[in-house]
This record gives structure tokens, sequence and C-alpha cells, in this order.
């Protein structure tokens, strides 16, 4: 088709070129979707991806991966015990070789396959968070079929990880209910259901929340009517003050000073700056 819109017959060697346009455009697809479930400092990759590969080693800080405990509308938790244990396995395992494949790995530490591949990788992308190990794709070709797999090596930081070394593990836990809807049920529910139906434990599973009492009942009440007012002051949708999720956990704990409203799961550093001295004055009020 020209620019005046005239049709005419092509040559017989158009296909040849429309399955290379279309291979392209698919492989393109395929490394945006990469993009959003990578453990890697979003800004790095994109920096990386346009050339400047100096400045692709410096995370940004302010991103979802860089830092977990402001994000929006991503949910993080942290760790079981049994999980604990999985990440000093995880550690033990690499500690003697330059690498292994991520599949490989966990059939070595999980051979009774207790978690599912789901929430093996999301246990890989927290410790490449906490700097104990980095993930490089990686791909072979196969009969003709390119494979890809991700290798997973330990840092300096991981070689060093005994069970009693404290560090900073936050796994992904889906979306906040209020932007997710009901519609998107979380993965621990899913995997609680699976695990009743065949008579097993959940391994990944966070604690359900105990009620809270009048008081905490009394905080939370303060807490909507301080998110309602503070949501409409900024423009914003009141989860992006607050997930409800984060308000109940605040009205159950109520935290004294901001080191204790760091420990609660949705309150990272820049919330905490942000809104912490409020939150902190209504937490205080409920005592």
């Amino acid at each position: 088709m020209d620019f005046g819109g005239n049709v005419t017959v092509g040559g017989a060697g158009w296909k040849k070129t429309y399955a290379i346009q279309a291979q392209f455009r698919a492989e393109q697809m395929e490394k945006v979707l990469r993009f959003t479930t990578s453990s890697e400092c979003r800004m790095a990759e994109l920096v990386r991806h346009f050339g400047d590969v100096e400045d692709a080693h410096r995370p940004c800080g302010i991103c979802d991966v860089c830092d977990p405990g402001g994000a929006v509308l991503r949910l993080f938790r942290r760790p079981t015990p049994a999980e604990r244990e999985l990440v000093q396995a995880i550690a033990n395992e690499l500690r003697a070789v330059d690498y292994k494949a991520a599949g490989t790995l966990q059939r070595s530490v999980d051979p009774e396959s207790r978690i599912s591949r789901s929430d093996f990788d999301s246990l890989l992308e927290a410790m490449v968070r906490a700097g104990l190990i980095e993930i490089e794709e990686a791909e072979y070709e196969k009969d003709g079929v390119v494979k890809r797999f991700r290798k997973v090596r330990l840092t300096d930081a991981g070689l060093e990880l005994q069970a009693a070394t404290p560090v900073e593990l936050l796994l992904s836990d889906g979306v906040v209910e209020e932007f997710g809807g009901r519609a998107s049920e979380p993965v621990r529910t899913k995997n609680a259901r699976a695990a009743a139906k065949a008579g097993g434990t959940p391994t990944a599973l966070a604690v359900a929340p105990a009620p809270l009492s009048a008081k905490g009942e009394a905080l939370a009440a303060r807490l909507k009517e301080w998110r309602a007012a503070e949501a409409k002051r900024l423009g914003v949708p009141a989860f992006m003050v607050l997930n409800d999720r984060t308000l109940a956990a605040l009205a159950q704990t109520r935290p004294a000073n901001p080191r204790q409203l760091l420990e609660v799961s949705g309150m990272g550093p820049a919330k905490v700056e942000r809104f912490g001295k409020e939150i902190l004055e209504l937490c205080g009020a409920a005592e």
C-alpha cells in the first residue's frame, strides 16, 4: 500500500521478511515482560538497555526493587522461619560452585518440592534485593531451539551469610487489594487452599492478622479518617497514603517510635519520613 492508499500485489518473498519482523516483535515483548518480573533496579536495567554500561551498576534507590518497603502498589512481607532456613540452604549450596541454574538449585535445596517455582523465584528475588545473590540471564541452544535459564551466584555478602546473620529480606506478596480488586486473589491464599486440599501445610504463607482489640479498632478508625483527609489533600487514592493491610498492622502493633514504625509491613523509609510524625501521634493518642 502506497501513501495514496493504492494496494498492489507484493513480491513472493514477503512471508520471509514478515516472519523476521514477527520474531523481532515477539522478542521485544518478551524483554518487556522480563523487565516487569526482574529483581534488578528498574532504572539500572533501563540505563543498560540504552547502552550505558557504567552507570547501570548504580541503583536508583527509589524503585520497588531498591526500596520495597516504600512501594505503593506492590506488597512485601518478611520471610517465615522455614523460608529463612531455605535462604540459608541456598547460600550453602552455592558456596562450592561458581553458579547454578535456578531450576537445578531448587531441586537441590528442595528435593521434596515443598514450595512452588513461583514461590522459590520470589525467595531468590528477595535475596537479590538483600544483596546476597546475583542472577544473570543466560541461554543455550539445543536441537536448534534457544532455551533461556537464569544463573544464580553468591555475592561477597552471601558468602558470609550464616543462620544467625541478621539480614533484611522482603518477599513480594502481590498488590494492594484496593488496586487489584477481589478478582486478583493473593498467591498466599491460593497456596493455603491448595495445601489444605492436599492435606499439607503451606510453607510460604503469611500469618493471618489477629482480631483487633477495642483500642485497636478505635485507632483503625482514626487512621482511616486521617488517611481520607490526607488523600484528599494530596489528590491521590487513599491506598497511596496507607493501604488497608498496613493500616490494620499499625492498629494492631501501635508503634511508638520511628524504628518500630519501620518494622511494620508497608512502612518504608520514604513513607515514614513523609507520614511518620502524624501516624505516631495517632498511635500515641490510642494509649
